[in-house]
């Protein structure tokens, strides 16, 4: 790992245990039709990127991870429609339910402070605020036959947790789920 390198790092939303178990039964199903990763049910943040640590290790996130612990006292849990099913063009888009985005923006812009306080670089948004339910690289006309086979989705999902997740020890980048790795996830206990 290049010192001279951001070790990246994504902020994750995370839905309710109950929300949670519904969306993994779904994941882990098309993991298995597909032969794909299995991962966490999340929606994307925002990342941002420090630097490794001595000898490219992972760095010190413990400041990071208080400054949440902060945060997630301020912040209340949040219920957000889900949309419809759509696909998209790259793998960790592949199929996916689809969320309002500025929630999570907002979300983002709230985070913006402590993260960029503890961080080499600004928190960037997600650009489109999304649960993926597969990562496969499949064309385009199978990415619409699947979403299209799917039933749809609950009406809403609930989130009550935040985390930190970095690719994994020894990895500049996000490309194996298998390897990433959360932190502990963090209440959101505020009042809204």
């Amino acid at each position: 790992m290049n010192p001279s390198v951001g070790y990246p790092i994504s902020f994750w939303l995370l839905p309710r245990r109950d929300d949670a178990a519904h969306y993994q039964a779904r994941i882990d199903a098309l993991a298995r039709r597909f032969n794909t990763p299995v991962f966490a049910p999340h929606v994307t943040i925002g990342v941002s990127s420090m630097r490794p640590g001595a000898a490219g290790a992972t760095p010190d996130l413990s400041g990071l991870q208080q400054s949440l612990v902060t945060l997630g006292a301020a912040l209340a849990p949040l219920e957000l429609p889900a949309q419809a099913i759509a696909t998209g063009a790259s793998r960790f888009q592949c199929v996916f339910v689809t969320l309002p985005t500025e929630p999570v923006v907002r979300l983002a812009q709230r985070l913006s402070g402590p993260v960029s306080a503890c961080t080499d670089a600004p928190l960037i948004a997600t650009a489109q605020a999304h649960l993926s339910l597969v990562y496969a690289d499949l064309d385009a006309a199978a990415r619409h036959a699947l979403a299209a086979s799917l039933s749809p989705p609950p009406p809403a999902i609930r989130f009550d947790r935040i985390a930190i997740v970095t690719p994994g020890v020894g990895r500049t980048d996000f490309t194996d789920p298998a390897r990433w790795q959360a932190g502990e996830a963090v209440a959101l206990t505020g009042v809204p």
